[in-house]
């Protein structure tokens, strides 16, 4: 093997186990999406090569690895003792979430942002948005109204569909598993809630799958992020290395931007996929939480708060893991808490509708019996 075809070989082992993030793109460019969208992709990109296939398959194989290796250390002592450890200091965990998230919020409304740096609140949009915004913010820090709170921030997610596109909107992602977390959980024991109500504390059941969504909308937000800027849109990740050339950090083993874009993509993705999967997610949000401080260092105040919320979900993801349930078993739990409120309020509804009048009760006894009569025919066969 000849020694730039081993250097090659090296960039991308170090890379996707070094760097599995990048700072967000569309924070830091210094010209339009627009404009830079219409420049052309490169061809690594568009056709496949050796080039790409290589890249492509070594994440692939990388997530099979994770996912057997997951299998294989469930039960090993350390996850155990990690998630004891979560379950016993969850109060303290959803507070630390909920400073990270309300921090942002805060800093956003004080900034005239919605959620991001690149979501700017102009002259044409509602006065209502910004205070909204700030309400959200010390709601969920004080854990007053928690579950109010969390839903003015699911609106303002969705009114963010209004003035921006559907792609820079779903950049957000993440948001969405943090607010359905606080719905599910509330604010625990550090609240304003909990002093106020001592029967505000959410059953394991809850809290389980809260941060199940955590997880999941979390691992999602990576991989679309991963497709979206590196992956279907590589024009402006190489547009960021233009500006800022250090960041390939790997051009000195001969890797040039396109290449080292495309492992970023893949990394991200594959990241978002073992978080997705609860495929060693702990080491995925530790090598995130790393490079997450690193362009903290190199671009400041917007990277701080502009990553705050990622921080809680690092934590919560690095204690709990893939959870001590799986992940089906939960989503097949919820699933069913729903059919059987929905069954019940179908019965409720037709009793109501039986005594005032307002439907026929021999029809509905006929339709009963019809329903019974099907039942057992399925049970025949």
């Amino acid at each position: 093997m000849s020694i730039n075809a081993r250097n090659w070989l090296l960039a991308i082992f170090l890379y996707c186990f070094g760097s599995p993030a990048w700072a967000h793109v569309k924070w830091f460019l210094g010209k339009s999406q627009d404009e830079i969208l219409k420049q052309p992709k490169p061809e690594l990109f568009t056709q496949l090569s050796l080039a790409n296939l290589l890249p492509i398959g070594f994440a692939w194989i990388a997530l099979l690895t994770t996912v057997g290796l997951s299998r294989r250390f469930v039960n090993w002592p350390f996850n155990h003792k990690l998630f004891r450890f979560a379950e016993e200091h969850e109060a303290a965990i959803n507070l630390f979430i909920a400073c990270c998230f309300s921090f942002q919020l805060i800093h956003c409304s004080m900034t005239s942002t919605l959620f991001a740096p690149n979501f700017i609140i102009c002259e044409h949009c509602p006065l209502w948005v910004l205070p909204l915004e700030m309400l959200a913010g010390f709601g969920l820090l004080w854990g007053l109204c928690t579950r109010l709170s969390a839903g003015i921030v699911l609106f303002l997610l969705g009114f963010t569909f209004v003035k921006h596109t559907v792609n820079d909107c779903l950049d957000l992602i993440p948001f969405y598993g943090l607010a359905i977390y606080f719905i599910c959980a509330g604010r625990n024991r550090y609240s304003l809630d909990f002093y106020f109500n001592r029967k505000t504390l959410p059953r394991k059941s809850m809290l389980s799958s809260a941060h199940l969504f955590l997880r999941l909308f979390a691992g999602l937000g990576f991989m679309f992020l991963g497709f979206e800027e590196k992956l279907l849109h590589p024009q402006l990740a190489l547009e960021l290395l233009r500006t800022y050339p250090y960041l390939n950090s790997f051009s000195q083993f001969g890797m040039g931007n396109e290449l080292f874009v495309l492992c970023a993509g893949l990394t991200e993705v594959l990241i978002g996929a073992m978080i997705f999967l609860g495929a060693l997610p702990r080491l995925a949000v530790f090598l995130v939480a790393g490079f997450f401080l690193l362009t903290t260092c190199l671009f400041g105040p917007a990277e701080l708060f502009g990553h705050a919320p990622y921080y809680g979900l690092i934590a919560a993801i690095f204690l709990r893991g893939s959870g001590n349930t799986h992940s089906a078993m939960v989503l097949h739990a919820a699933f069913a808490r729903i059919l059987r409120f929905r069954s019940k309020a179908w019965g409720l509804a037709t009793s109501y509708w039986v005594n005032s009048g307002w439907v026929n009760s021999s029809r509905i006894k006929a339709l009963s019996k019809v329903s019974v009569k099907e039942e057992n025919v399925k049970k025949d066969r």
